[in-house]
Parts: C-alpha cells; structure tokens; sequence
C-alpha cells in the first residue's frame, strides 16, 4: 500500500482484525495461522513514514477504534 507500506492484517473473528502497518519484512505468508508471540515482521518505515515504527490499527466491523482502549477492555 502506498500509504501504509509492507501490512499484515490480523483476521481474529468475530469482525475484528489488527493491522500492522510501515514494516520493513513480512514473516509469515497470508493464509497462515498465528499463534500469539508469533513474530509477524520487523519494525520499519515503507509507505508513507519520515521514521521507524510500528503503526497499529484496530477495527471491528470494518470500523476503526482506539487500540489501547481494547487491550485495556480486555486485560
């Protein structure tokens, strides 16, 4: 994507996905199941980013929300 650069998204039922955006490799091929720990690539800045990082995207139901309020819902 020219935007979000190298991208994994993250598909874990019902509706929502993670998205992993501006990585530098991918290391796991679509399709494939990903347990938790599994490294998923390496920090990096394709798309369009000035720096390194990591962008972390949240949807459910194809609808943004804040990341940090759902890892914090569920902790």
């Amino acid at each position: 994507d020219p935007v979000y650069g190298q991208t994994v998204i993250v598909d874990h039922g019902a509706g929502i996905s993670s998205l992993y955006m501006h990585l530098d490799t991918i290391k796991i091929r679509e399709g494939v199941f990903a347990p938790q720990g599994k490294v998923l690539g390496t920090v990096g800045t394709s798309g369009y980013s000035s720096a390194p990082h990591l962008h972390l995207s949240l949807k459910i139901r194809g609808r943004s929300v804040d990341p940090l309020q759902f890892v914090n819902t569920w902790r």
